[in-house]
């Protein structure tokens, strides 16, 4: 449902329905994925705060993840465009 939101642009929808199938579903194999998708739509509707602390959440919670450089490198951008320029240089870094 989630993907079908995003497929319609309608963003808030589906990040109604990825925050759900987080709570409900905290166990699942898919769940890293979810926690990236939800952070991803928050970054590219320019949520850069939300976008920051669910990031954030993401690397605490899976330090291994096949997600992994994305998220350090998507979470620099946004806190670029916060004018944060320390720590996106820091999550730059982290990349290579």
């Amino acid at each position: 449902m989630g993907y079908a939101y995003v497929e319609q642009k309608n963003y808030e929808g589906s990040l109604r329905a990825f925050k759900k199938l987080r709570d409900e579903f905290p166990e699942s194999k898919q769940i890293s994925e979810v926690h990236y998708i939800i952070a991803k739509i928050l970054y590219d509707n320019k949520r850069y705060p939300e976008a920051i602390n669910e990031y954030s959440t993401f690397i605490r919670a899976f330090p291994t993840s096949k997600y992994r450089s994305n998220v350090y490198l998507e979470r620099g951008w946004a806190y670029f465009e916060e004018g944060n320029y320390g720590k996106a240089r820091d999550d730059f870094a982290t990349v290579g």
